[in-house]
């Protein structure tokens, strides 16, 4: 009925754009999680696992939060951020709008280059250098054409472009589920090793103490 059809919408939006938000399943933070250096792989996985969810559970949570409560949700006449901004000015000082619109700026930005690194890095892996060097150039195409574009119109294309991402690396990351198992195995033996070495030494330690204090 129209309370399931109205409940099915909602969340094929909030699923969209939380994976649009955060790149669950995506695989394009892996990109830079490749980069970092760190002692297991496993570990820097689970860092990309915590972004995820403090992206989803805090920021988009505050955000809806704030959108229910002040009732800009009713209005018609607001679209996709514009609803942020008019529930915010509603609740808030206007001035805090005016510095939000400023970080705004700064995050679109900063993901914008940060989303360059990956393209660039993805286009390296496939096509080479020499072709690198050219293709790269394309990145900064979409905006300039999606100037003039209705924003739904936008969003579809950016839930298209969402699909075709996340389609392969699902694909890849059940291809792989045996290479995730025996890197969680190799994280786990040697963490628990680890552990149990530091409390060996201090245990020794203690023995030693104790032995020092008795004579």
């Amino acid at each position: 009925g129209f309370v399931g059809s109205t409940i099915m919408m909602a969340i094929s939006k909030g699923a969209s754009r939380g994976i649009f938000t955060n790149e669950a399943g995506m695989g394009t933070s892996a990109t830079v999680h490749a980069t970092a250096n760190v002692d297991y792989a496993f570990r820097q996985g689970m860092w990309g696992a915590v972004e995820v969810f403090f992206v989803s559970m805090i920021t988009c949570n505050f955000t809806a939060f704030a959108v229910l409560a002040s009732g800009m949700w009713t209005d018609a006449s607001y679209q996709g951020i514009q609803i942020i901004f008019a529930a915010l000015k509603e609740t808030w000082h206007p001035i805090i709008v005016q510095v939000l619109c400023l970080g705004v700026a700064l995050i679109l930005f900063t993901s914008y280059l940060g989303s360059y690194i990956k393209f660039r890095t993805s286009i390296n892996y496939i096509f080479g250098d020499k072709l690198e060097r050219i293709i790269k150039w394309l990145y900064f195409l979409p905006p300039l054409i999606a100037v003039n574009m209705e924003i739904p119109v936008i969003w579809l294309m950016a839930d298209i472009a969402v699909g075709f991402l996340v389609i392969p690396n699902v694909i890849a990351l059940f291809l792989l589920r045996k290479e995730f198992i025996s890197e969680f195995n190799i994280f786990k033996t040697r963490t628990q090793r680890d552990t149990n070495s530091v409390k060996t030494t201090q245990i020794t330690h203690v023995n030693m103490s104790k032995s020092e204090g008795k004579e």
